[in-house]
């Protein structure tokens, strides 16, 4: 399944997610399947400064969004392809790909306190998380 066209609405806004994801079929959990791809979105649409408040409290607190923008190097990606997804309590891990590079991307996302939050891979802040 390729999303291509999807209009969501987002503390109301209108968002619309005109990237392709490929199978976003395997995203059952509507909410985090609304903050997966509202993230990567707003990265494809080199949008940073939107995709550092999706990111983990404790992220924002140690980084600021200047060193957010400077580290986050993603104007390359253009398509995505889920490979797998797995749930390990309240963080899910998203093994895919970009269409094109067999480079496995693991994204990871943390729900907490009624909202899913994007997890930085860094092993010094998050060393539970590997």
């Amino acid at each position: 399944m390729i999303l291509s066209i999807v209009i969501l609405a987002f503390n109301g806004c209108a968002i619309k997610y005109t990237e392709n994801v490929k199978h976003t079929d395997k995203l059952k959990d509507n909410k985090f399947k609304k903050a997966f791809l509202q993230y990567w979105t707003y990265m494809f649409h080199k949008k940073y400064d939107k995709a550092y408040k999706m990111e983990l409290p404790y992220f924002r607190f140690l980084y600021s969004k200047k060193d957010y923008i400077s580290k986050e190097n993603l104007s390359n990606y253009k398509k995505l392809i889920i490979n797998s997804i797995k749930k390990k309590g309240n963080i899910y891990e998203v093994d895919m790909v970009q269409e094109g590079n067999p480079v496995l991307i693991q994204d990871k996302w943390l729900y907490m306190d009624g909202k899913y939050y994007h997890v930085q891979d860094d092993f010094l802040l998050y060393p539970k998380m590997r």
